[in-house]
């Protein structure tokens, strides 16, 4: 594993999550509004008053896989 440089740190961010931030923002320029909204209703739905939604490492964990479902489903012909 990589260690952090000191602004990341200062952040609290990791080279992982600035590689999905990357990539949310490479898959907005070609994501569906609707394919969107649907995924977020659903992350909403399932995940917002669980146990998940209250741990925050975890929380953040799925929602970067949604934000990777959303890059997937937008490069589906």
């Amino acid at each position: 594993m990589t260690e952090m440089t000191d602004a990341e740190q200062a952040l609290g961010v990791t080279e992982k999550q600035l590689e999905a931030e990357a990539a949310h923002a490479e898959a907005a320029k070609f994501s569906s509004p609707v394919v969107n909204s649907l995924v977020d209703r659903w992350f909403t739905d399932s995940f917002l008053g669980t146990r998940l939604g209250n741990d925050t490492a975890s929380w953040n964990l799925v929602y970067t896989a949604t934000q990777d479902l959303k890059r997937r489903l937008a490069t589906l012909p």
